[in-house]
């Protein structure tokens, strides 16, 4: 007795993750300069020389290590933690939204691949 398996929807599935998994550091990405526009323009802090809001930057998904993926969020002036600090700003709330975001879509992709 031969028994035939059709395998052509897991086949599907496969290939419809491996696009999915392609996109992720664009996602990603994408997520990131959102929340990192967001920032630049959703600030309390007076905006005289326009250094802070100018240095606000986004990198990444970036391979860091074996397995590490990093992505970098903030502000690169020395005095950004400073804002930081005094609630002028909120660079680590974008980047909390931003992961949460990124989680979420992630999740929802890997669900529909």
């Amino acid at each position: 007795m031969i028994v035939a398996v059709d395998l052509s929807d897991m086949l599907k599935m496969s290939a419809n993750a491996r696009s999915f998994l392609k996109r992720v550091p664009m996602i990603i990405n994408r997520r990131l300069v959102k929340e990192a526009n967001l920032a630049r323009s959703h600030h309390r802090y007076q905006n005289r020389t326009r250094r802070l809001q100018q240095s606000t930057f986004t990198m990444g998904p970036v391979t860091a290590g074996n397995d590490a993926t990093v992505s970098e969020f903030g502000a690169r002036m020395p005095y950004a933690g400073y804002v930081e600090a005094r609630g002028f700003q909120d660079l680590a709330g974008h980047a909390a939204t931003a992961a949460a975001d990124i989680a979420n879509i992630l999740i929802d992709g890997a669900r529909g691949a």
